[in-house]
Parts: structure tokens; sequence; C-alpha cells
């Protein structure tokens, strides 16, 4: 504009003030590739608050300046972004005008605007002043494209970088006198040519649109008879339209205050007036419901510092300037709310500064990290905030990072120090202390030597991670040791080969229980006198074994167990006889004093994981003879049947011996198990607990 200016007015001193630092072209940029210190330049509002959503959600939040804010809001959001809370700017060509700011890199998202009465291309000198605001004193900018906006060509690129750009030819200029005689002298004056070959008339604008719409009302046109009604009405037209609703909107405001300033009143009512403040009153809404009464009492406000037009102009001037104000900080808090996540931009400024922040856990695992919840301590592992995600969820881990370490060094030597009791094993498998799951069992080389696997991260140093691996293997063992001892026993026993050795494996593995018809043929394989030496080896080293009831009933069931006790042995040469009844003729038994002494007890209740199982087994004892454990149970069972006064199916001879009854059919049972109490009385035996009424019944139902 210098030649320009030069022609204008001659004589003026030009001063020129050269750019220091340089300026150069950054390319094409995703916008989540933008770097720190960016601005984005778009051309509409509705691209303004997509871009800055996206920015949130990405890198963290976003100022958003637009030229529909009132001063005080775009304010705010300019330091915003100054002081660091944010580091992305998001603003249309607003930037450009009177804005200094701390930028490194402006990305252009659009290079089309509405100028007011068409869309167009930016110019270059317009895309130089915007991309001018990137750098600042000494320090280099850049500039670049981003979104769907194509690269700049070379030629455009070279200017922009040389500030090389088209003189401007000719300057808009509009008459400063006016002839305020009647309406058509005002009219034509203001269409007034200039006389300058570098002047051309300006268009068009908001003040000239208004007077053409207002008086195309005959009300009006009456009204405005004289120069003082004619530059009253060219000043309602020049009040500014903030609300952008539509030019005939506007024309009718002004027309409207117009005709209560000529009423013979002279004012505005104050009623008329109060009210049209109290619509603007209020700040709830969203971000557009905000901006259209932060427009319409900024219109109120512009009235208001017109003295001669209300009653009380100073009363009014500071109740729209303070709901203005109140209005302003409503809408600034909302495009914070919508477009900036406070607690990353905090987390993210302090790391950058290299603040030291404070942070705490609280007793259920909670890390606050300035107020702010970035996660969860669960035993030995840190569980960010889900709710968070991209540059929210790096800060969040940043920052706790900070002060898991000693956490997590405090809790690995207080499980060190801990006792066993201390540490318990869930059902399924995992390792509690103090109500966290800190690892679980998994499989090992035996059933008996189980691997554990520890719940941790990478926050956990290496040599806690080995405190707490020693710590666990010591817990295991002893664990072990307490719980399966009597298995532990077994299978280490060094008496054991053969067939006993297979079966103590078998019932390793499967932790004491083994169905007895799976393991029988082993059983009966046995000779009597390795079953015996089992039998001796089991009472040593694992008197608590039993995976089986015990022989109660008349008829002998092979049960298994690492000796083979209470299984009927295969009769050799010199113990067979022709039928159970020839021997009990050939040795008549009397019944005994006193059952034959155990010298393995049963099997504590904890190595069953059911009471019912474990009252099962309860009675289970291994013998150290096979036979004498037979003797026994059948001597016993006799001297019950005799003191009842019945024979449980058999009837005793004088000699001792007994005659077997008739077995009844299955259909007799079966009307037997239909009697009232029958059934559950034979469940009551068939799960082995005790009762006379369901030992009576089970024989009677199964003829023994």
């Amino acid at each position: 504009m210098r030649d320009a200016i030069r022609e204008l007015l001659p004589g003026a001193n030009l001063v020129s003030r050269p750019r220091l630092s340089h300026l150069s072209y950054a390319g094409e940029k995703k916008i989540t590739r933008l770097p720190r210190r960016s601005a984005i330049v778009a051309f509409s509002v509705n691209d303004v608050y997509a871009i800055a959503e996206l920015v949130r959600r990405q890198r963290g939040g976003a100022a958003v300046v637009l030229g529909a804010l009132s001063p005080r809001t775009r304010n705010a959001q300019v330091e915003l972004y100054q002081n660091g809370d944010v580091d992305f700017l998001v603003a249309t060509d607003a930037i450009g005008m009177g804005l200094n700011l701390d930028l490194d890199h402006v990305a252009f998202a659009g290079i089309r605007k509405f100028d007011g009465h068409n869309h167009r291309n930016l110019t270059p000198a317009e895309i130089g002043q915007i991309a001018g605001r990137a750098g600042r004193h000494m320090n280099d900018g850049t500039f670049g494209v981003t979104g769907q906006v194509p690269p700049f060509e070379a030629e455009l690129i070279e200017r922009l970088e040389n500030h090389n750009f088209d003189q401007v030819g000719v300057l808009q200029w509009r008459s400063r006198k006016l002839d305020f005689t009647s309406i058509d002298a005002l009219k034509e004056s203001l269409r007034e040519m200039p006389d300058h070959r570098r002047l051309t008339r300006s268009r068009m604008v908001d003040d000239v649109i208004a007077l053409e719409n207002v008086t195309r009302d005959e009300a009006v046109l009456d009204a405005a008879r004289g120069p003082a009604a004619v530059g009253l009405l060219w000043e309602m037209c020049q009040i500014p339209d903030y609300r952008r609703v539509s030019p005939a909107n506007h024309a009718e405001l002004a027309a409207t205050l117009y005709r209560f300033v000529m009423s013979e009143e002279g004012k505005i009512p104050e009623d008329w007036f109060a009210n049209q403040v109290a619509q603007s009153d209020r700040t709830d809404g969203d971000l557009d419901t905000l901006s259209n009464r932060l427009a319409q009492i900024r219109t109120w406000t512009f009235v208001s510092h017109r003295a001669q037009w209300l009653h009380d102009p100073e009363h009014w001037q500071d109740r729209t300037r303070a709901i203005e104000d109140t209005l302003s900080d409503a809408l600034h808090e909302r495009l914070t709310q919508r477009f900036v996540d406070r607690r990353t931009s905090v987390l993210m400024r302090r790391l950058r500064d290299k603040e030291e922040m404070m942070a705490e856990i609280s007793s259920d695992g909670q890390i606050l990290v300035e107020n702010h919840y970035v996660g969860r301590l669960d035993g030995f592992r840190f569980t960010p905030d889900g709710a968070s995600d991209g540059i929210d969820g790096k800060a969040a881990r940043h920052a706790a990072t900070q002060v898991l370490a000693t956490e997590l060094a405090t809790r690995a030597a207080a499980l060190a120090a801990a006792p066993d009791a201390a540490i318990t094993l869930s059902p399924g498998g995992r390792i509690i202390w103090q109500a966290s799951e800190i690892g679980k069992l998994e499989r090992g080389e035996t059933a008996l030597k189980p691997r554990f696997q520890i719940f941790s991260d990478e926050h956990l140093a290496p040599a806690d991670l080995e405190r707490i691996e020693t710590r666990l293997q010591g817990w295991l063992a002893a664990h072990l040791e307490e719980r399966l001892k009597p298995l532990v026993a077994l299978s280490e026993a060094p008496d054991l080969s053969g067939l006993s050795r297979g079966l103590a494996f078998r019932l390793t593995e499967n932790l004491g229980v083994l169905r007895r018809d799976t393991a029988s043929a082993e059983i009966k394989a046995l000779d009597q006198t390795r079953a015996a030496n089992c039998a001796n080896t089991a009472s040593a080293s694992a008197p608590s074994i039993s995976t089986s009831p015990p022989c109660s009933n008349r008829r002998r069931r092979s049960c298994c167990c690492c000796c083979g006790r209470c299984t009927t042995a295969k009769p050799t040469a010199s113990t067979q006889t022709t039928s159970r009844r020839a021997r009990n003729r050939a040795s008549p038994r009397s019944p005994p004093t006193r059952p034959c002494p155990s010298p393995i007890g049963a099997p504590p209740a904890s190595m069953w994981p059911h009471p019912r199982r474990a009252h099962r087994h309860a009675g289970a004892a291994v013998r150290s003879d096979p036979h004498a454990c037979h003797l026994a149970a059948d001597e016993e069972r006799g001297e019950r049947s005799h003191r009842r006064g019945g024979s449980r199916g058999r009837r005793r001879l004088p000699d001792g011996s007994r005659r077997a009854r008739a077995r009844r059919s299955p259909q007799q049972a079966g009307r037997r198990l239909r009697q009232p109490g029958a059934r559950a009385i034979w469940r009551h035996r068939r799960r082995g607990l005790p009762g006379r009424a369901g030992a009576h019944v089970h024989g009677r139902l199964f003829g023994r």
C-alpha cells in the first residue's frame, strides 16, 4: 500500500518494520500430527467447532477464537492458550487482526470464505497476513495445510516466504460530508463517487442496507422530516448488527427504536427496554444459545451508551455491561468444558514444566494426581483411567509413574514380611493378599509342584519382583505341606515299587481322589505281603490319605488307596475254600470285644472340598491288615444285628454260621422304595451317613 498512500497523502512519512524471523512452508499434515503451539484456521463456526472437538479428543484441548465472540470471551480464550493450558488454537481469520500470539505453526483447514456477498478464495495477501502470525520476534515460524485443503503451489509458497505481494491498486472510500436535509439527500451523499483514481466507492455495508430497508416504512418517512430527524435515523441505522439474523430484522429493530425516540416521550420506554434486557439475563443453554443472548445484550449495551435515548442511561450501562460480562464468562466456560480437557491440560503443563506434582493413593487403591483421578493400583498392577484415551491416557500413565515406584516398593516389602496366614488361595486358584489378587497358580511338572504367575506390569522394579517371587515360593511350599502333607509324603515314599508305586502316583496326580472301579485290577494283582508292606508304608508316611468310604457293608467292596486296604485279595492255595459259607462254618467267629484298631487316623475335613464329602470320608481308615479289616467289619455287623434281634438278610445258626435268605427281586425292592419315608432313608444310607434305620432299610432293600 506504499504507492497508494504516497499518492493520496503526499509527504507522508512511511516507517517499515522488517520481519526478524523466518517464515517457511511445512507442507501438509494431519490435524492429529500437528506440532505443539499451532493455530488451525477455518472459516465457519461449524468447521471451527468440529476441529476443536477433534483436537480435544486427540490432543487434550484447544482454545477457540471467533469474530462473533465478545472481546471478553475472546481475550479469555487467548489467555487460555497463552498460559499453556492448551497447546492448540482453532480460529477464523479473526486471528490475523489485533492478536499477538506465541505461535510456532499456522495450519489452514480452509482457504475459502464468505465475505458478506459471495464465497471466494483468499488472496495471497490475506493468506500471508494469517500465516504471518506464526513466529514472533526472533523465533521462526512455519505454515502449512491440513484437512481437505490441497498443498499450496510453489509460486504461492515463494511469495508467502519472501513477503512478495501485489500492490494495492485502489482503496474503498465513502464521503464524510453527509447531507441530512432529507432522506433522499442522505442517500445521494452516500452514493457520491470519489475524485481520485486510487479511490473507489465502498460497497453497501450494514448501515446503508439498514437505511434502505427502514425508509420503506411510511411511518418512518413521515417522521423523518428535517435534519435532526434524518440525523437521528442515520444513527439508528448505524447500530451494529451483532445478532446477524437478517437485514430486514435488523432494520425492524432500528425502526422500532426510532419511533420510540420520535414519540412525544422522546425516550425508549423503561418497561420495554427492561424486558428486552431481561430476556438475555440467563446463563443456561448450549453454545449457540449463549452466543445469541450475548449478541442481543451487546446490542442493548451499544444502545445504552446513547444518553439521549434513555431516561437513566448510566443505570442501563452498568446493567447491560454486567450481563454481557456474565454471559461472556459463561460462554468461555462452555467453550472450555466442551473443547478443553482440564485434567489432561494440567498434567501436560506440569510435566512439560518439570514441576513436582502432588499425588496420593487412597486406601482402596485410587491414584490421584493434582486431585485428578488417573487410575487404580490393584495389588501390583496399575490400571489407567479407562474413560480417557489418546493423549489423556499417556498423560495419566506418565504422571502416575512418578508415584507408583515408591508405592510398589513399599507393598513388595510388606508382602515379604507378611505371615503365611495373610496370604490365601481362592477356589479358582487365585493368590489373595490384602483383598487383592497378586497372582494365580498354573500347571506345573506334577500336581504337587504347581507354578505361580505374579500379576504385575512394567512399573514393578526387577528387585521388587524377585522379592515377591521368593516370598510366594516359600508360602506355596508351606501351604502344600500343610494341606497336602500326606500326598507329599506318599509321593516321596522310598519303599513303593511296581503296582503300588503306580497307584501312589495316580493318587498324587488326582490329589487323593481315585475311583475304585478304575483301579480294582491293579489292587487285585497286589499280593498280600506287598499290600501289607504298602499299608505299613502308608501308615508311616501318609496317615491321612483315603480315597473311599470304609467297608461298612456285609458285601466286601474293593476300595482304592495306596496300600490296597479293604481289597478282596485273590485267595492263595492255602487259604482258598469252596465257598464263603464253608469258610464261615470251618472257622466260626464270635463278636469281638472291640473293633480292629486302626493305626491310621481319618483324613482331615480340609482335604475334601465339600462338607458332605468330608463326612463321607471321615470314617475311612487304612488298615494295616486287609483280612483283619474285613473280619472286624463282619464281626461288628454281626454283633449289631444280634443286639437288634435281626439278621439283616442272613440267619445266624447255633454254630455261628449263617444261612442266606432268598434275595428280593428288583420289583419287590421298588415297592419298598415307594413306601412313605423309605426313599429318604435309602438316600441317607447311600450317602454314607450313619443311622440304624438307614442301615436296616438299606439291607432290606438290597437283600443284605
